[in-house]
């Protein structure tokens, strides 16, 4: 569960703002406040799995037949891209489709090098060289490359997140670009609380599948012997993996671990 008060932000930022860009109107406002709501539940911790959460909450954008990719870098001061995560999605199978290794990412030699949150939105038109490889992977999947953004901030690292929106071929419906400018910031905030140490240290490291399952067996309130017991391993194994835990997520108490697995992220 996240704390009421972010909640309620999220709705507050979702009813100050009128969408209109995409012609949606109260329809895009509801749509907004259920897309903040899933937002808000994520945690923002190097789990796994944390690429595929966000992907999947941002289904909502495109409506009953999309697609949704979504990329987590760094890029260089020298403009060399290096990749952290990523995920696709595709609704209304809701299947986590492969996603094929992308050589260049989109836009990644122009990014700002200034410090401070940039975001850019686009919607490409067909055959756009810039997007090539991420068209070929949607068209491999049966849909259409319909919107794409990106969000940086060179002075957290280098770290950048794209989001693409699509449909599939059979699709009605046009991602909200609207609804996509909202988050996108909350988005990113997510990944920087995740990944990047909040006194500008070095990066955090991913959490491993095991860490990450042992993670959530203590937010439910289980003690090491019962997680030992559950998972079929030593208690000093699990032990071993808490300590670790401790170690990547920069905690010390067991309460401060369970608080971080359950606490979503403040919208900005």
């Amino acid at each position: 569960m996240i704390a009421g008060q972010d909640y309620k932000r999220a709705a507050s930022m979702v009813e100050a703002r009128h969408v209109s860009q995409d012609g949606a109107g109260g329809a895009d406002s509801e749509g907004l406040l259920r897309l903040a709501w899933s937002l808000s539940r994520i945690p923002g911790i190097p789990v796994p799995d944390l690429a595929n959460r966000l992907a999947i909450s941002l289904m909502k954008v495109c409506g009953p037949a999309g697609i949704v990719t979504l990329q987590i870098g760094r890029v260089s001061r020298s403009g060399e891209w290096r990749s952290e995560a990523s995920a696709a999605v595709i609704r209304p199978r809701r299947e986590i489709a492969p996603l094929r290794r992308i050589g260049r990412l989109p836009w990644h030699r122009s990014l700002p090098d200034y410090e401070g949150l940039s975001c850019q939105l686009r919607r490409p038109s067909p055959g756009d060289p810039e997007f090539a490889s991420i068209e070929s992977f949607y068209r491999s999947v049966g849909a259409s490359l319909q919107l794409a953004a990106v969000a940086s901030d060179a002075g957290r690292g280098g770290l950048v997140v794209t989001v693409q929106l699509g449909r599939l071929n059979a699709g009605p419906d046009r991602p909200s670009s609207s609804m996509l400018s909202l988050v996108l910031p909350w988005v990113f905030r997510i990944v920087d609380h995740a990944l990047n140490e909040t006194d500008g240290g070095r990066p955090r490291e991913w959490l491993t599948q095991r860490e990450a399952e042992i993670l959530a067996l203590l937010a439910e309130g289980l003690s090491v012997n019962q997680i030992a017991e559950r998972l079929g391993r030593s208690p000093y194994t699990v032990h071993d993996h808490v300590k670790s835990l401790h170690r990547k997520l920069g905690v010390r108490r067991r309460a401060a671990l369970v608080r971080r697995a359950t606490t979503g992220v403040s919208p900005p």
